[in-house]
């Protein structure tokens, strides 16, 4: 009888653990973010923007006339996520990555770390951009390791465009 008692109080734990620490996820990646986008009250910039690396002088921004990165945002409360495209290497050469986004948007300020998401190949950043515009462009830098020279760190200025239709 004592052995059953045991085995069962063991069961009834690793039940009992397995209940809360699934409604501490639930919590946690359902009601919090629920409840931030309720009554987050600052700017929204979920949505599509086009990325170009710029030219910065005297604090101004030129960017390319051609994009380089489509970027797909999402937004609860100030928590952000996404994808960014890539379509174009700093270096002028064609190429297609898709980088996974995880970031925080405070104060009219983004900051955005940036993996790849294919798991056979390398490549990590970090981006701090500024909203301007009336919400219609993020300014900013970009910083990234690429897969083809691991051992240099690259940095780029960046503007990124909301797409026209979604002001």
């Amino acid at each position: 009888m004592n052995l059953l008692t045991s085995i069962v109080s063991i069961l009834i734990g690793i039940i009992t653990y397995v209940i809360i620490q699934f409604l501490v996820k639930f919590i946690n990646d359902v009601i919090i973010p629920w409840y931030q986008s309720v009554i987050y009250e600052g700017r929204k910039i979920e949505g599509t923007w086009y990325g170009y690396e710029a030219e910065v002088k005297d604090g101004d921004y030129f960017p390319e006339e051609e994009s380089r990165s489509t970027i797909y945002l999402k937004q609860k409360g100030n928590k952000i996520i996404g994808e960014l495209l890539l379509t174009k290497q700093p270096s002028k050469e064609a190429c297609r990555k898709l980088f996974i986004l995880n970031g925080v948007f405070c104060d009219n300020i983004l900051t955005l770390q940036h993996r790849v998401k294919d798991k056979t190949t390398m490549g990590v950043g970090n981006s701090i951009m500024k909203l301007t515009d009336g919400g219609k462009k993020l300014k900013g830098r970009c910083t990234f390791i690429s897969s083809r020279n691991w051992s240099t760190i690259f940095n780029t200025d960046e503007v990124w465009v909301r797409k026209s239709n979604e002001v």
